[in-house]
């Protein structure tokens, strides 16, 4: 399984994806500023994996809780809005940070490192539910497709985009270990090229088969039958069922129901 975050004992490490896929790198934060700078220049991404970051960021501002500060709610409430401004568009975040202060509040009477401690324990227990969750996605949403099925994905919301098993690409991965999947058909995803740079790399990495298109051609390739199903990320899901997802979905969504695909 990929790993894209975790705390080593003394500082948060990330996998840098900016420079995906041509290195594999690992950055280690030793500070909630430079998790933020992780976060706001994309070296994380996807909300997921957004979220559960910032809880580490929050955990270890107080792991090294400044000795000359004397005020410990004020400088707990200080990162969070640090963190909180990296990417004001992602929901997980917030929840996250919610999370993390009402630990943070439930542990005031006791002393700093114990209240470190629970915040570190509480940024594993997101980081752990993410997977299972992601994985539970997965069993329920692989029920959907057929045998040697093609899938057409966009962007990606993969192990990359999670704490490693994916909630789009989670129901691809599915869907191998039940040998449903014959091939995925990734768009490279414009401007910032996540499918070509990031889906790509991970599917193959986990030799799932994938053949990497331009945006504009997921409409011939449709057209051409090549396509059983297309299975996207949802960065919102209003209570009626509409979506909002990256750039590019919406095109995805009209063909697919223009040539009556599953969506």
């Amino acid at each position: 399984m990929i790993k894209t975050v975790y705390f080593d004992g003394q500082a948060v490490v990330l996998l840098d994806q900016n420079k995906l896929p041509q290195d594999i790198v690992y950055e280690k934060c030793t500070s909630p500023e430079e998790v933020a700078a992780a976060i706001r220049t994309l070296k994380v991404r996807g909300a997921p994996l957004i979220g559960v970051t910032a809880a580490f960021g929050m955990a270890l501002a107080l792991k090294n809780y400044p000795v000359a500060k004397d005020d410990l709610e004020g400088y707990f409430l200080e990162v969070k809005r640090l963190l909180a401004a990296t990417r004001p568009t992602a929901v997980n975040l917030f929840w996250a940070l919610q999370e993390m202060e009402k630990v943070f509040k439930e542990s005031l009477p006791r002393g700093v490192e114990t209240i470190a401690a629970r915040l570190m324990a509480k940024a594993q227990e997101m980081h752990d539910q993410d997977i299972s969750v992601n994985k539970l996605i997965g069993e329920n949403g692989e029920k959907l497709l057929r045998e040697q099925s093609r899938i057409m994905t966009i962007c990606n919301a993969g192990a990359l985009a999670t704490c490693g098993y994916g909630t789009a690409l989670g129901v691809i991965r599915a869907g191998v270990e039940k040998n449903k999947i014959a091939r995925v058909f990734a768009c490279e995803t414009r401007p910032v090229l996540q499918g070509s740079r990031l889906t790509v790399w991970e599917l193959k990495r986990d030799n799932i088969p994938v053949t990497l298109i331009t945006d504009n051609m997921a409409g011939y390739v449709i057209k051409t039958g090549k396509i059983d199903a297309i299975i996207t990320g949802a960065d919102r899901i209003a209570a009626n069922g509409d979506t909002a997802n990256k750039i590019g979905t919406y095109t995805l969504a009209v063909l697919a129901d223009y040539h009556k695909i599953p969506f």
